[in-house]
């Protein structure tokens, strides 16, 4: 999904609309708009449509055009207007009231980032759980990186957060938490509890392996006189 505050209408793309439940489908109704992409080139609008949209916890009722686009939905200045949602550009996340929501980039320099609770959560006892985290920074899309624990989260906490490789493509990155005490540990949402950092996949190139021919073991040939002792001392003692 793109926020695009140089777009004056919100558009949800065809194919994504034709695979929601056909129950959930709502009519769509004609409309008599062009398209003007940003090469000046002109194509029709399918149609229009009236969908919910929910974003962080705030559902949405809007109009969306419908339109065969790369994203799977754009989200115009008309949107963000009648909503009441601010683009925070220094912090990269958009405000609703009192709640940020993160955005993503497809473009830009990888740079590491601190991860939060995306909602409170009670881990039980010698229990280990996954849960539910959020970047405070951008992150680009679908880039690979390495979660990590901080170590004022495991002294407030008296809990463990998992090394691990995440391939985020949302604004949540899963976390595993284990709880070993005999006691269950409360964390809010918000609590800082490690970082994101950007880590380059390598492509490994598998190189031809030669054919080796083996040797007949014949399990017939008796242990030598030599080796009977250290044979009969493990079998027994």
């Amino acid at each position: 999904m793109l926020v695009d505050s140089g777009a004056s209408v919100s558009i949800l793309r065809k194919d994504f609309f034709d695979s929601l439940v056909l129950e959930n489908r709502p009519q769509v109704m004609p409309v008599r708009m062009n398209l003007l992409t940003a090469t000046g080139e002109a194509s029709e609008f399918i149609g229009k449509v009236n969908l919910e949209i929910k974003l962080g916890t705030h559902v949405f009722k809007h109009e969306f055009l419908l339109a065969e686009i790369k994203d799977m939905a754009i989200l115009g200045m008309e949107f963000l207007m009648t909503n009441s949602i601010d683009v925070l550009f220094s912090k990269g996340c958009l405000r609703i009231k009192d709640e940020f929501i993160t955005c993503f980039t497809n473009r830009g320099d990888s740079s590491c980032c601190r991860i939060s609770i995306a909602e409170t959560v009670d881990i039980p006892p010698d229990s280990e759980m996954l849960i539910k985290g959020m970047p405070c920074g951008p992150v680009i899309f679908n880039e690979v990186g390495l979660v990590e624990t901080n170590k004022s989260f495991i002294e407030k906490t008296g809990l463990l957060l998992a090394r691990v490789v995440v391939q985020p493509n949302s604004n949540i990155i899963p976390l595993r938490v284990a709880n070993f005490s005999t006691e269950p540990v409360k964390v809010y949402k918000n609590t800082i509890v490690g970082t994101f950092e950007p880590v380059d996949i390598e492509t490994l190139e598998v190189s031809t392996v030669s054919r080796i021919s083996c040797a007949e073991i014949k399990t017939e040939v008796g242990i030598p006189d030599h080796l009977k002792c250290v044979f009969e001392f493990q079998r027994f003692g």
